[in-house]
């Protein structure tokens, strides 16, 4: 519902590529609907080899093909050479527990911190950068 997914299938169909884009939304990218973004890049994706299945998961990967789920009943295999699967955001901080009783400077910023947008985890790393004297 969000940039990441959106940019992945922009980049495989620059590529000459097919999408079938999947999402368990009732709608193409919900949380970029208020920043009037969704409409545009639905735009841009609808003029290429670019299928959108709402209400519907992935459930199984097999050899070239991918079987689709839809919440309201049936299931449905898509043609697949790849799969480029983009989920929930989780926590990281492997980096900054090494980095524990080191004398410099560490400030955590994006999925250190906790799950975020790219643009927010984008814009703390800037900060950061920005606050070194």
């Amino acid at each position: 519902g969000h940039y990441e997914a959106i940019a992945v299938a922009e980049s495989l169909l620059e590529r000459g590529l097919s999408v079938t884009f999947v999402t368990g939304q009732p709608s193409f990218a919900p949380k970029l609907e208020a920043s009037l973004s969704a409409a545009p890049a639905l735009e841009r994706l609808g003029a290429q080899q670019f299928q959108l299945l709402t209400y519907a998961r992935l459930v199984e990967v097999g050899a070239r093909e991918a079987k689709i789920a839809f919440h309201y009943g049936g299931e449905r295999t898509v043609r697949a050479d790849t799969v480029v699967f983009v989920s929930h955001n989780v926590c990281n901080r492997e980096l900054l527990d090494a980095l524990e009783g080191w004398r410099g400077n560490v400030t955590a910023v994006g999925d250190v911190v906790s799950p975020r947008f790219l643009q927010t985890a984008i814009r703390e790393g800037h900060l950061a950068g920005r606050g070194i004297a």
